[in-house]
């Protein structure tokens, strides 16, 4: 499982997400450091395998995890500046 937080300190990226929740591999990454690795050519390679299901999946895959990383970057709070700290202005 995944799970979302908010941390960060002034002028951080707030934004973190938990991965491989529980199991060994666990760790929580900072949106902004976040890297989708290039899938395209195993997607490729498993189609000229002749697995043309598991290439569009891989690809599926591969889009929507794109789309859901800038949706989350594009409504992160934004961090709060040393300006709003000292006027009050939130």
């Amino acid at each position: 499982m995944t799970r979302l937080g908010l941390a960060g300190a002034k002028g951080e990226t707030m934004t973190q997400i938990t991965i491989h929740e529980g199991g060994t591999g666990e760790k929580t990454l900072n949106v902004a450091d976040i890297r989708i690795p290039d899938l395209w050519h195993p997607a490729m390679a498993l189609s000229d395998a002749g697995n043309q299901p598991g290439s569009r999946a891989v690809l599926e895959c591969w889009y929507l995890t794109h789309a859901l990383l800038s949706h989350i970057k594009d409504t992160e709070p934004k961090p709060i500046t040393d300006r709003e700290l000292q006027g009050g202005t939130l």
